[in-house]
């Protein structure tokens, strides 16, 4: 920034002819003018103007820079201008990355609100079950479900849902409704499929926590399938509620064990993003657009 006030100078100067002049015209004293100049022609290396007590005129190596210096200028105005309207009015491609069954439930239902309200902003959605470095790959935003591992992204939680225990009326009239969180252990039990996820469920009792190994024939790391596994009657699985909902209150699954509760008894969904500092418009409109619908759609 400095240098370019700098060149500024050099610029007002030229078309002023006069240091004096070029001085009041950007606001600063005539000595302070005057140390810029020396401080840039001694970077340079070369005098960029002849000085007399009358008058001041470029030198030979001032005429060659001043339409550079010019330009270098238009173009920071340039840069200025887009950057000030961008804060005023969000606008770009907004860079998201999640997994297919969060978009599905949690950003496609919301595209034409969003468009409508921010119709200079484009989404690019990345999806992905694994965890992406969305710093290298230019990420704005990470849309991740879960209890999340330490990392130096900064995290909000704009959802916490209830978990919950639930299999399909064809599997309970089969095999029979668990009583009480032991009799997992002799069920078909579906999972999500994580890196240093033990194959335990547990559950807050009066007596204290317990912990039950489950097990089945399918581990799976993406939401959809686990769901339509078990309304397809393969076996019993333990969700975020929102995953389910819809399958809850037609009856194509059934809540199980409800008079214990699930440890954790919350599951967060969570937005990540880079840094706390100069967070771009459209970033901070996404997420706040995103909490909005999510806290319409809880009450």
């Amino acid at each position: 920034m400095d240098d370019l006030k700098a060149l500024a100078l050099f610029v007002a100067i030229a078309e002023e002819q006069s240091l004096s002049a070029a001085a009041r015209r950007l606001g600063m004293s005539a000595p302070a003018a005057t140390r810029r100049l020396t401080a840039l022609e001694s970077e340079l290396g070369c005098r960029l103007f002849n000085r007399t007590t009358r008058q001041v005129s470029l030198t030979e190596e001032g005429r060659l820079l001043k339409p550079s210096v010019v330009h270098m200028l238009e173009t920071a105005e340039q840069a200025k201008h887009i950057l000030k309207k961008q804060k005023e009015r969000p606008q770009g491609i907004l860079n998201l990355t999640t997994t297919a069954t969060l978009a599905q439930r949690f950003i496609i239902p919301y595209l034409s609100d969003f468009y409508q309200r921010y119709p200079d902003v484009k989404l690019g959605i990345k999806l992905s079950d694994s965890l992406v470095d969305i710093v290298s790959e230019g990420i704005d935003i990470a849309l991740r479900a879960g209890w999340l591992e330490d990392s130096s992204l900064i995290a909000k939680q704009i959802l916490i849902a209830e978990s919950v225990v639930c299999a399909s009326p064809n599997y309970i009239d089969k095999y029979g409704m668990p009583n009480q969180p032991k009799d997992l252990s002799k069920h078909t039990c579906l999972f999500f499929q994580e890196r240093h996820r033990s194959k335990k469920w547990c559950f807050d009792t009066p007596s204290g926590q317990i912990d039950v190994a489950v097990d089945g024939v399918l581990s799976v790391n993406e939401g959809d399938a686990l769901r339509r596994a078990a309304i397809d009657g393969v076996g019993i699985i333990l969700v975020p509620k929102w995953l389910v909902s819809n399958e809850l209150a037609s009856g194509e699954l059934k809540p199980l064990l409800q008079e214990y509760s699930v440890s954790p008894k919350d599951h967060p969904l969570n937005v990540l993003y880079p840094s706390r500092m100069f967070v771009p418009r459209k970033v901070r409109v996404f997420i706040d657009f995103l909490q909005e619908k999510l806290n319409i759609e809880q009450t």
